[in-house]
């Protein structure tokens, strides 16, 4: 049975023409089996809805009335001591020289989640009481 590297030695030795002709191949049938799954999904789903009543949506229908009147009172507070714009390009810049400087991309997005979540809304947020505001739930579970 042929391993990885048997199989990248065996790549290696082929001509050129040989190579970019098994590299077609290769995706031809990445892109037909991706393209066949996307089929079976969808006749599955066809099927499976054939016989169901229509159901007609109205945007009334997603209203929630607890919701709204849960947000209505923190409209008129100042939320956010950075625009959107300037965390976009906090985040880009802070990303690229993150990896640049060799650190993991899974630290890299936490360390700036952590910032963002500074930014966003204010220091107090990582080390303030977990009573409301958009970590309530982390609260509940504490």
């Amino acid at each position: 049975m042929l391993s990885h590297p048997d199989i990248y030695i065996i790549y290696d030795l082929m001509p050129r023409w040989m190579q970019k002709t098994a590299d077609v191949i290769s995706v031809l049938l990445i892109v037909g089996f991706t393209f066949a799954l996307v089929c079976i999904h969808a006749v599955s789903n066809l099927i499976a809805d054939w016989n169901n009543v229509t159901v007609s949506h109205t945007p009334a229908d997603e209203v929630d009335e607890h919701e709204i009147e849960t947000i209505r009172p923190t409209l008129g507070e100042k939320r956010s001591m950075v625009d959107i714009g300037t965390l976009s390009l906090i985040l880009l810049l802070g990303i690229f020289a993150l990896l640049a400087i060799g650190m993991p991309l899974g630290f890299a997005s936490a360390f700036l989640a952590v910032v963002m979540l500074m930014l966003r809304f204010d220091p107090s947020i990582l080390f303030g009481t977990f009573g409301r505001g958009p970590l309530s739930v982390l609260g509940q579970a504490i």
